[in-house]
């Protein structure tokens, strides 16, 4: 049986965008990845380097996030979240009433319980 080992872990330092000294001194402060551990890329000679693993996630959540922003909001987004407020209110009374009904049938058969001991003891009196 061959024993695998995990691959170790790498991390990456934090970039913030906000210029104030605080964060500037936080991310001078990150952990970054010894020699040991960082991926190389292009160590074939004569390959050209590619972009690391880290570079191209960070390439392709720029680009998401660049697309969420992007997104310009709809008339027709106004009439779903609407559509969705509404549903969610009606969805909030149903619960409301479910509870209240079944409160009122374990009330009911508490009830039932009491009647049919209270019965039970007045029949084994006779």
């Amino acid at each position: 049986m061959i024993a695998l080992q995990p691959a170790p872990l790498i991390t990456r330092p934090v970039r913030t965008q906000a210029s104030s000294p605080s964060h500037a001194q936080a991310s001078s402060q990150a952990v970054t990845p010894s020699r040991s551990t960082a991926l190389r890329t292009g160590s074939v000679e004569g390959q050209p380097e590619s972009p690391s693993l880290e570079e191209r996630i960070d390439a392709s959540v720029d680009a998401a996030l660049a697309e969420a922003l992007a997104k310009v909001k709809t008339p027709a987004d106004d009439a779903l979240a609407k559509q969705q407020q509404a549903f969610d209110q009606m969805m909030q009374l149903r619960t409301e009433q479910e509870r209240e009904a079944n409160a009122i049938r374990e009330f009911g058969l508490a009830q039932q319980k009491k009647e049919n001991d209270f019965l039970t003891e007045y029949i084994r009196m006779i």
